[in-house]
């Protein structure tokens, strides 16, 4: 699997980030970490770790918060520390940001996994990209 990204991130690429507040970069990863990460997130959706928390109210809906799962699921935490996640944020992120790297699925589960990465300035703002795995 691909440790850094498959294609560069442009400076545009990063002043349209910290100027419209989110970004969407294509084809940073190989179909290898597509994969794992549908498999990854399947399993968190079948198996949700201890802090998880259900949002969805609606019969037939599902909105699975599992907050610090990448700390306890081997497959979420080798995305994080082994894809070109952190890479990318750093790229994105001005000097001295916080990152947080998380995820969603559609309610077809992990059929499209959804990677966030928000880079947090010292201003606040908080702009956000999101990986269309």
């Amino acid at each position: 699997m691909n440790a850094h990204p498959l294609a560069p991130i442009t400076d545009e690429q990063v002043e349209t980030f910290w100027r419209d507040g989110a970004t969407c970069l294509r084809g940073l990863f190989g179909t290898e970490w597509i994969e794992h990460m549908r498999a990854a997130v399947e399993d968190d959706l079948a198996n949700p770790g201890p802090l998880a928390r259900e949002y969805a109210t609606k019969q037939g809906q599902r909105f699975l918060g599992d907050i610090g799962a990448w700390a306890v699921k081997p497959g979420l935490r080798q995305f994080v520390e082994q894809s070109p996640a952190a890479e990318i944020a750093a790229r994105l992120a001005a000097e001295g940001a916080a990152v947080a790297v998380n995820y969603s699925a559609s309610k077809a589960g992990a059929e499209r996994v959804v990677a966030a990465i928000a880079a947090i300035n010292t201003s606040g703002a908080v702009p956000t990209m999101l990986l269309l795995l």
